[in-house]
């Protein structure tokens, strides 16, 4: 059985897809914050995947800076190796921007993280 919150946040993920950004947000604000309970972090952080994806859709490239640091540290912590690659394109992708609107400080911060996670993790392995 699917939860209310899984079905709202791929309601949210499809509205991105086909370019209706605004009504994903509109769900991410007004009610999956509800749906999904504050212990669920792999939830949590899928959401704020989903809402990096939606700002950058949006050209709110600040938030979508934000939205992407808080979920690779929170990636990182849980060891979700899947969505640490999302937060590496989403990454790839603010670096690629041409903008003014960029936080081109927190861009350069993520991408000092990502790197430095990849670098240790490899020397793990």
């Amino acid at each position: 059985m699917v939860s209310d919150g899984d079905y709202l946040l791929n309601k949210a993920i499809t509205y991105n897809l086909i370019g209706r950004s605004e009504q994903a947000e509109v769900i991410l604000d007004d009610e999956l914050e509800q749906a999904i309970p504050r212990h669920q972090t792999r939830q949590n952080v899928w959401m704020q995947i989903v809402r990096a994806q939606v700002a950058f859709k949006q050209r709110d490239f600040f938030t979508a800076t934000s939205m992407a640091t808080s979920a690779f540290l929170a990636c990182r912590d849980i060891h979700s190796v899947e969505n640490l690659a999302i937060t590496n394109d989403l990454h790839t992708q603010l670096v690629t921007v041409k903008s003014s609107d960029v936080n081109e400080q927190g861009v350069y911060d993520l991408g000092a993280m990502l790197t430095t996670y990849y670098t240790t993790s490899a020397r793990i392995s």
